[in-house]
């Protein structure tokens, strides 16, 4: 479940020309997040989750990072047909880069923006239709890692799409990478990510998992 929360929840951010979008972020004290989450897990046992995560920018830094508190504020899991509450936990807070990076704080399942962490290498951002390799790999645990390639397919009506094709190391699954296919949808006005698929397969064998669907929304 460390990876289920920390999946796609990273919030990205942009202020570019028509053609190209950069990822530096603009934090405000005051700004609130909300976004919808769910994920499919197809195992064994599948298992299908709905979250509802609120994240407050509480702190900016000199240098553009800030503070965020991060607070699931409703989770339910359906087991084998079975639909359960399940308890939110309390309010934390992490440091997030001006580039989308975590810096410290929280934990790892509840590390905002960690799954996107591989854009902050994009400082001067990206062109449409070109493709770009990144490789966070050598980074240490508890840090999610990354190796693959992402391209910006369009900017359309204020709407940057990203595609990237990747492997992500997890301290949760091990030292095996997995495989993920991920598509990001990006509000070139309103610095918002409007919403985030992805689908991850590769997953270590004693974990029984076939295969991770994660959808997520902002809501406002």
């Amino acid at each position: 479940m460390k990876l289920i929360s920390a999946a796609f929840l990273g919030f990205l951010t942009c202020a570019a020309p028509a053609q190209n979008l950069t990822f530096e972020r603009n934090f405000k004290v005051g700004d609130k997040t909300i976004v919808d989450v769910h994920v499919t897990v197809n195992s064994e046992m599948p298992v299908d989750s709905t979250s509802e995560v609120q994240t407050v920018v509480t702190k900016v830094y000199p240098d553009g990072s800030a503070d965020e508190t991060v607070q699931v504020l409703s989770s339910k899991v359906k087991v084998m047909g079975q639909e359960h509450d399940v308890p939110t936990g309390a309010v934390t807070t992490i440091k997030i880069s001006k580039y989308g990076s975590t810096l410290g704080g929280g934990n790892s399942s509840m590390q905002m923006g960690d799954m996107s962490s591989y854009l902050s290498s994009f400082r001067d951002g990206l062109t449409v239709g070109k493709s770009v390799s990144f490789d966070t790999s050598a980074a240490k645990p508890p840090a999610n890692r990354f190796k693959g390639t992402i391209t910006l397919s369009s900017v359309v009506d204020g709407v940057g799409t990203l595609n990237s094709d990747m492997q992500i190391w997890s301290p949760a699954m091990g030292d095996t990478p997995m495989h993920s296919v991920v598509v990001e949808k990006i509000d070139t006005v309103t610095h918002q990510l409007i919403s985030s698929t992805a689908d991850v397969t590769g997953f270590p064998a004693d974990k029984k998992i076939t295969s991770v669907h994660f959808e997520m929304t902002t809501k406002k």
